[in-house]
């Protein structure tokens, strides 16, 4: 009798750790069938996405019109109106709070833009400028935006998380054994539909709002709390359960203290103190708690690597070093909390460890996925700065302060070790040049026109 194929699902398969996933599935389990599961909206609304994350390129394709239209009818000179567009939005980035919606964006891109406009056209303009015939005019304006929706294209790639070692599931290395399919883990039918129909062996659930700056906490818990509830719901109604693995975070413990990393066995907590999302994975163990015979929990530290979003801090100092060296930022790399201390894995090794623990883990058990030594995040922006020959300059920035952020955390990894045999292989010397050598692709490929 011909054994079964596996069938492995994936929820936020399309995130920076979940394309990592289907990378190293695709090496250590070749007969497998993965179903990478995204949500229907989240590659079609990269715009909208883009607004959430900060993502500078993809705001620029979806105002550029509008703003270039203002600059140049003040100027009209197509290379200084290229340069004081992006000047509008770096000068919108550092007051990103006063516009979170596009009726309430262009009336204030618009004035800013304007007002820039108008003080340069008077300071500098004392000259008539060159007439051009309209060919010439039509062809430069051509470019313009060929260049800008090129820098969105590649902004909105990174955006999903891809990186330059991890393929997508169409990729040709896939060799068609992923399929997307879509799924809204918030709607219980479509989740009990989707997990009834595939009737999947394993689940990995990475779909979750993961940044801890996210300060919408209804939203964050309809996606960490409720929809882990309905996928766990849809898995126990299988027989036989499948395994399911959950990612937690280690930030559940608080406060750690360096010199006594934290164990599975310690209490997590206290809620309202540590932010929307460490909350919501408190409760997202809870939750587990009722489903024992199928989901084990991952408690995943501080993790990072090529294809992260510069939404956390790592990739967001070596995206500031990389656009830095091509001399599109002034050389202030902007930080928030360096004295913080984090265990910092890379991501590789984080899939690794998930892949053990879905062969490997007991059910009902939760693990610490960790490296027990700390790092100060002011010593690693060090490390960081000292894999470029650019000098560069520390500024502090105000909006990147978290007002609950935890001072350290830091986990055992004992109990992992002694299940497993995982331990992290990559040194954070490698996680670190992969991470800035990988911003210096996407800023080259974004600018190269």
């Amino acid at each position: 009798m011909q054994e079964e194929t596996s069938r492995i699902l994936i929820t936020g398969a399309n995130g920076f750790v979940g394309r990592h996933l289907i990378a190293h599935l695709l090496d250590v389990v070749p007969d497998a069938w993965i179903y990478a599961a995204v949500h229907p909206e989240t590659v079609r609304d990269s715009s909208k996405q883009a607004d959430d994350h900060l993502d500078f390129d993809a705001l620029i394709l979806k105002y550029e019109k509008k703003i270039f239209n203002v600059i140049y009818r003040f100027l009209n000179d197509h290379e200084e109106a290229t340069d004081l567009t992006q000047e509008t939005f770096i000068a919108a980035f550092r007051h990103y709070d006063r516009f979170r919606g596009e009726t309430k964006a262009f009336p204030w891109l618009y004035q800013i833009a304007r007002t820039l406009c108008i003080h340069r056209f008077r300071r500098r303009r004392q000259q008539p400028t060159p007439q051009s015939n309209g060919q010439e005019d039509t062809e430069q304006r051509a470019k313009i935006i060929a260049s800008v929706q090129a820098a969105h294209s590649a902004g909105a790639k990174n955006e999903t998380g891809s990186s330059p070692d991890t393929p997508d599931w169409n990729d040709a290395t896939a060799k068609g054994r992923v399929e997307e399919v879509k799924l809204d883990i918030e709607d219980t039918r479509m989740t009990a539909e989707l997990v009834e129909f595939i009737r999947p062996h394993q689940i990995y659930h990475l779909a979750a709002r993961a940044s801890g700056a996210d300060t919408d906490r209804n939203a964050v818990f309809a996606v960490n709390v409720e929809g882990t509830r309905h996928l766990l719901d849809a898995a126990a109604n299988l027989n036989p359960f499948p395994r399911v693995l959950l990612a937690g975070t280690g930030y559940v413990y608080g406060n750690t203290d360096p010199a006594r990393p934290a164990r599975e066995e310690d209490p997590v907590g206290p809620l309202w103190r540590f932010g929307a999302y460490t909350d919501s994975k408190i409760e997202m163990e809870s939750v587990a708690k009722g489903y024992r015979a199928l989901a084990i929990i991952a408690r995943a530290f501080s993790h990072t690597g090529p294809g992260q979003m510069p939404t956390y801090a790592l990739p967001a100092f070596a995206r500031q070093i990389a656009r830095i060296e091509r001399g599109l930022e002034p050389p202030a790399i902007r930080v928030g909390n360096l004295e913080a201390q984090r265990d910092l894995l890379d991501v590789r090794d984080v899939v690794r460890a998930y892949s053990a623990l879905m062969q490997q883990g007991t059910p009902g058990e939760v693990y610490n996925v960790a490296t027990g030594q700390p790092h100060r995040m002011r010593d690693t922006l060090d490390m960081l700065r000292a894999l470029s020959s650019t000098p560069t300059e520390v500024e502090v920035d105000p909006e990147r302060l978290r007002p609950a952020d935890i001072a350290c955390s830091t986990g055992d990894t004992l109990k992992m070790w002694g299940t497993t045999g995982w331990k992290p292989r990559i040194p954070l010397e490698t996680t670190l040049r992969d991470t800035l050598d990988y911003w210096r692709e996407q800023t080259e490929r974004t600018f190269r026109s």
